[in-house]
């Protein structure tokens, strides 16, 4: 859908946003290790 036409712009932002994410999800899996080791 984003993808008709190259421009410069947009995959550097969008590989940027997934970064964030992996980076926001493994910080919360890092909080569910480290519950799961003091709980369980």
């Amino acid at each position: 859908m984003g993808i008709k036409k190259n421009d410069p712009g947009t995959i550097p932002r969008s590989s940027i946003g997934s970064l964030g994410l992996f980076y926001k999800l493994s910080i919360l899996w890092g909080t569910v290790q480290t519950y799961n080791a003091f709980f369980i």
